[in-house]
């Protein structure tokens, strides 16, 4: 049943001279039910699974473990030189958390420790995708490489494939040409080299997640209580390019607007040492102006370190009342207590709709009292 029941499997098996086992097959099905057969296999089903939610912001960190977060651990590289290979997949259907892809199309070919996958293709319920994958673990040092275009990846069944909780919705596009050398995931993102673009329009996300990864910016900008309250705000659009050299992803541009908040920013982040260099510009209203706050966040990603760029919000704010006040030399504290919990404002690269009520629990807090602040900054 899980495998449909126009399965079809057409090959031959053998040792090669050297001794390793070889096989060439063909295989198509009709439908081919994953959920199904890891169910069978008593593995938990991705569109099953019931992740924990994300802590809420605010919440001690626990002592940061050893090691990076990227994982050192090595790939199983050693096991592509045990065997040859040569298959093809036909499937009209594939379903796989939840989720049903179909015309689905790849060609596996594995030789002496050399694997390719090409083409891997498949239209999913929100577009179609074309990806190509090869690792050469025959070298001392694996090579690793990966072609892949799609217009809609789900977030939802993407997140349950990983194993992690259920932070987003909506569909990502994604386009990528990256490579790396190791045989550890660490290693392969320290030698990273190549393009990636991501974006999305539409969506959502918790607000705890916000919390938890933009917890330094959301505290600039006295946002990280009304994220702490929970619930979930709408994603207007996200959009990242991103250029790899040597390990470093150099971020040439980042927009991401929700109901909550709305900043754009650029930089760089080292993948070996594991560090940022970003400078990101969250958006916010005071008075029915808009108001940009400059922010510099540096250092390693358990604990990066956020500080205001005063010379940058004057620039930034040039003509408004922020600027006046910035170029006066008001402490930048103020400011980000004038933005109080105010929503973000329009988006920037490109996101034209204005940010909606997020989503939240009752009891939200009151508006500060703008006029008093600007008194206090003009005093």
């Amino acid at each position: 049943h899980a495998l449909g029941s126009a399965m079809t499997v057409k090959g031959t098996a053998a040792r090669g001279a050297d001794g390793r086992p070889s096989v060439q097959a063909v295989a198509s099905a009709e439908k081919i039910d994953l959920d199904a057969i890891l169910a069978a296999l008593k593995q938990p089903v991705p569109a099953a699974a019931q992740p924990a939610s994300p802590p809420p912001a605010g919440t001690p960190a626990k002592p940061a473990p050893a090691g990076h977060m990227i994982p050192d651990t090595p790939l199983p590289l050693g096991t592509l030189r045990l065997a040859d290979a040569d298959v093809k997949l036909n499937a009209a259907q594939l379903v796989w958390g939840g989720v049903a892809y179909r015309a689905i199309n790849g060609h596996l070919e594995l030789r002496g420790g050399k694997l390719r996958l090409d083409p891997l293709s498949a239209d999913l319920p929100e577009g179609h995708v074309d990806a190509v994958l090869s690792v050469d673990s025959a070298q001392a040092t694996p090579a690793v490489a990966l072609r892949l275009q799609s217009p809609g990846l789900a977030l939802a069944a993407l997140l349950a494939a990983l194993k992690e909780p259920a932070y987003a919705t909506g569909t990502v596009q994604v386009h990528a040409d990256l490579r790396g050398n190791g045989a550890t995931p660490h290693a392969i993102a320290s030698t990273l080299e190549g393009t990636a673009s991501l974006a999305m329009g539409g969506g959502s996300i918790d607000n705890r997640l916000l919390g938890s990864s933009l917890g330094s910016v959301l505290r600039a900008v006295n946002l990280l209580d009304l994220v702490g309250r929970g619930g979930a705000s709408e994603i207007k659009c996200f959009a990242a390019n991103i250029d790899a050299k040597g390990g470093i992803a150099a971020l040439r541009s980042f927009v991401f607007a929700s109901s909550l908040l709305t900043m754009d920013g650029s930089g760089s982040v080292n993948l070996g040492a594991e560090t940022l260099d970003l400078r990101v510009r969250p958006q916010a209203r005071v008075a029915g102006t808009g108001i940009v706050v400059p922010l510099r966040i540096t250092g390693p990603w358990r604990s990066p370190a956020t500080t205001p760029d005063a010379a940058s919000a004057v620039t930034d704010n040039a003509g408004t009342v922020a600027g006046a006040v910035l170029g006066n030399a008001t402490p930048f504290g103020a400011l980000a207590g004038a933005l109080g919990s105010r929503q973000a404002s329009g988006a920037p690269g490109g996101c034209n709709s204005a940010p909606a009520t997020p989503s939240l629990p009752a009891q939200q807090p009151k508006p500060p009292n703008v006029g008093g602040v600007l008194k206090q900054l003009f005093r």
